[in-house]
């Protein structure tokens, strides 16, 4: 079992007892403590301080459902099955006292209907289930009443709500072969296709039926037992317009039995007592297909444990389970969060690089995770399962890229320069794709993965060794090793038009460099699998004494390079190539760049002629200005007098 599930950030609270009922909201994740006999005394817990009050009523009917409104203004429990009644939190008087005035309202049925129960949908809506429908209504607090809106006559023996998406599953019977949807959306019930299974033989209980949030997607999830069979969890998706619900996803248990189950960080975690075993299931990856729906087992499995010195029993068959992700146990009084702690010993449990990639591309916190996972499996893994994991990782890269460019979306697409930040900016391949939970960039790979590789290539321990070649023979391998992954991960960066940043590019040129590939540079330049940037060809220069053809490719470079005009300049300068950097010079515009400069330039020159060209250059134009009076002189000392008023090679 390689999954670890702590229960953390617990809350404390009165357990259930004699005179002590205890009810949880799951809209606002509080548990509701209520003390009856004489004054009844309600304490409101939740994750947060804020979420803490404490509440006191006079004596009444015992209370069968609380809740407080996503607002926190209005305090609505159910004393009866005929009505709710609704209390003004900010009317509320002191040690929590609240106002003895209070509005209620029962079913609006013709006959008398039990409420089932009640639900906010906003702060100023409300839906009741009764034995006869649904109901929704307006929540008027200034006016102290609630307003009819909509309602929908059906036998009701159940329900189950999600207050994140606004959908309940109702059924008409504690037993019961079918199962009716309903969504709620701007004061209005809508309908959906009821989900009705095997012809009227399958019994589905109030406990079999869920609803599920993965990935952004709503589902319905009605957990199957057959006779000598394990245990099913089917996935009905919600289509995003909540008007249709197609069975797509199979969750097969390897147990049998009773379960129950959490959603955690977009992972299915479901708990079998039986054997004291979660098990982890994740949609996004592949699964069987059957024509109709994908089969999934489960990924991994673990146990549930406590985070705390406190002693409890685990997979207390008291506990009860809410989604997504709390754990309540009200014998003992305690409420926690459920959470998944992933660690690099997942890849043993799903094998396959890009799916383990996927998983943890998915899961929060888990990016050194899967930089640790890539770093141990980059040195034995084939390149082409490498690349397969790179482009899953930079696709979500790219997408990335362009929501955080998407702020400056108005401004013209010429304000934006090509570089790796912006070069994917229009270009989704999926627009509609969930956004992955961790984002490597180009850093994150240099730093934690190629950066520790390129050491251990660099600093390969040569010295120690008596077999000298076969150490040799080690570190070669171990460098076109990298050279195969760098060029992999540059690769899939550009088949989503992202480019390379220049340390990339500038660890394959060194790595070549220390094999003395030198031909193999000279291919990377020529087809330009090496971005163009000035760094790149300053790189190249310092490389002339070695690789004399790295000149030209640095020149060549510059040279398609819009704005590197005076660096090549200042490079044919350095060379001493006078008259080519003044020509080159004139030729690009650059009357910005002092006469002295080339000047002085020439008189370092091992011949007179520069100067003599420069000079007359300059001369012609009537740009020897009085401060180049030095230079003047010069020129009448040395040809003046000897007749050359017009040299026949000078600069035009």
């Amino acid at each position: 079992m390689s999954l670890c599930l702590p229960l953390r950030e617990p809350v404390a609270f009165e357990p259930v007892g004699k005179v002590t009922t205890v009810f949880y909201d799951d809209r606002n994740h509080q548990i509701f403590s209520v003390r009856s006999g004489g004054v009844c005394g309600i304490v409101v817990k939740g994750f947060q301080e804020e979420d803490h009050a404490t509440f006191r009523l006079e004596s009444q009917s015992p209370i069968t459902t609380i809740q407080i409104s996503p607002d926190a203004r209005v305090l609505a429990l159910q004393p009866s099955k005929s009505e709710v009644r609704f209390y003004s939190i900010q009317e509320m008087g002191p040690n929590g006292q609240l106002d003895g005035r209070y509005f209620a309202q029962s079913s609006r049925a013709k006959t008398g209907a039990m409420i089932l129960g009640f639900v906010w949908l906003s702060p100023s809506e409300i839906v009741y289930f009764t034995s006869q429908g649904v109901e929704m209504f307006s929540v008027l607090l200034d006016r102290r009443l609630l307003k009819s809106l909509r309602s929908h006559v059906q036998t009701l023996s159940w329900y189950v709500f999600c207050p994140r998406s606004s959908l309940a599953v109702a059924a008409s019977q504690t037993l019961t072969n079918w199962v009716q949807p309903f969504y709620f959306k701007n004061g209005c019930i809508y309908k959906l296709p009821k989900i009705e299974y095997d012809g009227g033989t399958l019994q589905l209980k109030e406990r079999d039926v869920s609803i599920l949030n993965l990935y952004d997607q709503t589902y319905i999830g009605v957990v199957v037992h057959k006779e000598d069979s394990p245990v099913e969890l089917h996935l009905y998706a919600v289509t995003k317009e909540f008007t249709q619900v197609n069975k797509t996803k199979i969750l097969e248990m390897p147990v049998r039995g009773q379960i129950s189950l959490n959603v955690v960080d977009d992972l299915v975690i479901i708990h079998h007592q039986a054997s004291l075993i979660s098990y982890c299931f994740d949609v996004s990856l592949s699964g069987s297909f059957d024509g109709t729906a994908t089969h999934y087992s489960p990924i991994c499995s673990g146990q549930v444990s406590l985070e705390s010195d406190e002693l409890f029993e685990m997979y207390s068959p008291h506990w009860v389970i809410f989604r997504p992700d709390v754990i309540v146990d009200a014998k003992v009084g305690r409420m926690w969060k459920l959470h998944v702690a992933i660690n690099t010993s997942i890849v043993a449990e799903i094998q396959e690089l890009p799916s383990v990639a996927s998983f943890l591309l998915n899961r929060s916190n888990a990016k050194q995770v899967l930089l640790d996972v890539l770093l141990q499996q980059i040195p034995e893994t084939k390149l082409s399962t490498l690349r397969s994991a790179f482009d899953m990782i930079n696709e979500d890269y790219s997408h990335y890229l362009t929501r955080q460019a998407q702020p400056s979306i108005a401004l013209s697409v010429h304000t934006f320069t090509t570089s790796s930040s912006t070069s994917s900016l229009f270009k989704l391949s999926n627009p509609e794709k969930v956004p992955s939970k961790v984002v490597l960039e180009q850093t994150d790979f240099y730093t934690n993965l190629f950066s520790p590789l390129r050491e251990d290539v660099f600093c390969y321990d040569i010295e120690n060794c008596e077999d000298e070649e076969a150490l040799h023979q080690e570190q070669s391998r171990r460098r076109k090793r990298l050279i195969g992954v760098l060029t992999e991960y540059t690769s899939s960066l550009m088949q989503v038009n992202i480019l390379p940043e220049y340390f990339l590019d500038e660890l394959i040129i060194n790595l070549y460099v220390q094999g003395q590939q030198w031909y193999q540079i000279q291919q990377l330049l020529q087809y330009q699998v090496i971005s163009d940037s000035k760094p790149m060809a300053c790189l190249l220069l310092s490389l002339e004494k070695v690789f004399p053809a790295s000149y030209q490719l640095a020149m060549d470079m510059l040279h398609r390079l819009t704005n590197s005009n005076e660096e090549i300049c200042e490079i044919l300068l350095s060379k001493g190539r006078v008259t080519s950097a003044l020509l080159f010079a004139h030729s690009k515009g650059l009357d910005h760049v002092p006469a002295r400069k080339f000047l002085e330039a020439s008189l370092e020159s091992e011949t007179d002629q520069d100067f003599y060209n420069v000079y007359d250059f300059y001369n012609r134009k009537d740009l020897i200005r009085p401060n180049l009076k030095k230079f003047t002189e010069l020129y009448e000392r040395k040809w003046r007098r000897r007749g050359f008023g017009n040299h026949a090679n000078s600069c035009k």
